[in-house]
């Protein structure tokens, strides 16, 4: 009889527990991780948006992957991620071959917050290959043996 007593009331107490933990949880807002390109991305997509006036359907998906110098898979996995958050917009026009893209008012403050936060939105420039005859000079200094 005194288990049955113990196991109710050890019942009881954990249902209480676990409500207030969901009522905490509730008045907390969503956090939202965002990965370093994703932030980018918005960041980009932001700026892109502000600086074309005809940009009407959104920003053309082959120039968003031009502009982030990363592997195609990795922008549109980030994009789909971006979309399930409800930050981005993706449409095909009738008759296009492109997929446009654009911020939703979530995309629009989440981006507006970024760049309080971070106020360097450059991104690395590219790393320039060396020439045909600088990599055979440094290939002959190799085998030689030369050190500067």
């Amino acid at each position: 009889m005194h288990t049955v007593i113990l196991t109710e009331v050890l019942s009881m107490e954990y249902d209480h527990l676990t409500s207030r933990r969901k009522e905490r949880r509730d008045q907390r807002p969503a956090r939202r991780h965002l990965s370093a390109i994703q932030q980018r991305m918005l960041i980009w997509l932001q700026d892109e948006l502000q600086r074309r006036t005809d940009a009407t359907d959104g920003i053309p998906f082959p120039a968003l992957v031009q502009a982030m110098r990363t592997d195609k898979l990795n922008v549109m996995t980030s994009l789909r991620q971006l979309m399930r958050k409800g930050l981005v917009a993706v449409t095909l026009p009738r008759g296009a071959w492109n997929r446009y893209i654009d911020l939703t008012s979530q995309g629009i403050a989440q981006a507006q917050d970024l760049t309080k936060q971070t106020p360097q939105t450059d991104l690395p420039a590219k790393r320039r290959r060396a020439d045909k005859r600088e990599r055979d000079l440094h290939k002959r200094d190799r085998r030689s043996g030369r050190r500067y």
